[in-house]
């Protein structure tokens, strides 16, 4: 492949690579990114106007490429050429202020905080509720709170964010579609427990665009409750400050599918 020449220093290598990729679809993506790792190949050898004229071949592609015209303000800018390079700079600016409005928002990672004691996704099928909660849960109908934090990939709309009916807590199913079904898809046993469908709170974290979750977990009567973490499936359908809704292919969560 021709980005294998690059790591390599083999840049002559790597834009007769590209070169030839782009001839099968000259408008594609992959087009786009040849033109432009063709350009940082042409930076890289010293041939600056070969760069500048395939960026410009870029951005007559797609038009809607802010990072391409940051790294052609970026040679101007090198060259002395201010003002070729402010135009550009606002090009970047501009574009990514109307990209940035029209993204929907989308949970892209999840960690633990001090709230709550952390839920294990990791953990499977049949796991004993006295083992999640650390024998917090060693006793009829004990109760403890617990705690799983996502990550927004843009600022949230506080409100939204923090109205517990916004978030579902399920037992995940495949037809829902994220892959992978609660036990995995074997009978469920009378010991299991049944999480509440809205979590008791949520807090968000305007600065770090986090959103801790909390809910409780309550142990039955006979101190045998059962739980898949892995399979539990978090859901929000929030909006984010500007108002745009949750992007769908990121507004559920299970351990063992991850984001969908």
């Amino acid at each position: 492949m021709a980005c294998n020449f690059i790591p390599i220093k083999k840049y002559p290598e790597a834009i007769a690579s590209f070169k030839r990729a782009m001839g099968y679809s000259p408008t594609s993506s992959t087009a786009i990114n040849a033109y432009d790792y063709m350009a940082k190949s042409y930076s890289q050898l010293g041939d600056s106007h070969a760069a500048i004229e395939t960026y410009k071949k870029s951005i007559a592609t797609d038009l809607n490429r802010d990072a391409t015209h940051t790294a052609l303000a970026n040679i101007y800018y090198s060259q002395g050429d201010y003002g070729a390079a402010l135009k550009e700079y606002a090009a970047a600016a501009k574009l990514n202020t109307y990209l940035y409005g029209k993204t929907r928002p989308a949970m892209t990672a999840t960690g633990y905080t001090a709230l709550g004691t952390p839920f294990l996704t990791v953990l499977g099928p049949g796991t004993k509720l006295t083992a999640l909660g650390n024998y917090n849960l060693a006793s009829p109908g004990a109760q403890q709170t617990f705690s799983l934090t996502f990550q927004f990939s843009k600022p949230m709309a506080v409100e939204s964010v923090q109205k517990v009916q916004n978030w579902t807590i399920s037992r995940s199913d495949s037809s829902t579609g994220l892959s992978g079904d609660y036990n995995f898809g074997m009978p469920v046993p009378a010991t299991e427990t049944l999480l509440s469908y809205h979590p008791s709170a949520v807090i968000y974290d305007q600065n770090a665009m986090t959103a801790t979750v909390l809910f409780a977990v309550t142990q039955n009567s006979t101190v045998d409750g059962t739980i898949d973490p892995s399979h539990i499936q978090f859901g929000f359908n929030g909006k984010d400050t500007i108002g745009l809704s949750m992007d769908t292919k990121a507004d559920q969560y299970t351990g063992f599918s991850g984001f969908a």
